[in-house]
C-alpha cells in the first residue's frame, strides 16, 4: 500500500522490483502525478533542478529546462506508471482519512474516503 504522489510511484516500482506484485497505491485524485496534476497555475514549474526531481532509477536527461514547467513533470509522472504497469495497482478517487496500525493482526486498519461519492470505508492492507 502506498498513499499516492511521487512517494507512492517509487514505492510501487521498488515494490514490484522485488516481487511483490498485490500492492495497492491509493490516490485522491482522478489521474497519477500529485503536485503536478492539481497545480496548472501559468508558470507552475519545479523549483529545483528537474534532474534533481527524476527518480535515481529512471532519470530523464531530456529536461527541456532546468526548472522543468508542470505539464513535463507531469508527464514524466504518467510514464513511470505506464512504463512500470502501476496503473493496474492504483485505486484513484480515494483520500486516506486514518491508517492505524493493528500490531495483533499484523496488518494497517485504513479508512478511506472515496471523493467522489463521499463513501467511507475501513480497509485492511497486509505488510510485506
Amino acid at each position: 500500500m502506498a498513499w499516492f504522489r511521487f512517494s507512492g510511484l517509487c514505492a510501487g516500482v521498488q515494490l514490484k522490483k522485488h516481487g511483490f506484485d498485490n500492492v495497492t497505491i491509493l490516490d485522491e485524485n482522478e489521474e497519477v502525478g500529485g503536485t503536478w496534476l492539481v497545480n496548472k497555475y501559468p508558470g507552475c514549474a519545479c523549483d529545483i533542478p528537474s534532474h534533481l526531481y527524476s527518480f535515481s532509477f529512471e532519470r530523464n536527461p531530456k529536461w527541456s529546462q532546468f526548472f522543468s514547467p508542470q505539464p513535463e513533470i507531469l508527464e514524466y509522472a504518467k510514464g513511470i506508471a505506464r512504463k512500470y504497469d502501476l496503473y493496474r495497482h492504483i485505486q484513484f478517487h480515494t483520500k486516506v482519512l486514518k491508517a492505524v496500525w493493528v500490531d495483533w493482526d499484523k496488518q494497517w486498519e485504513v479508512t478511506v474516503k472515496h471523493t467522489q461519492t463521499g463513501e467511507e470505508k475501513k480497509r485492511r492492507f497486509d505488510i510485506m
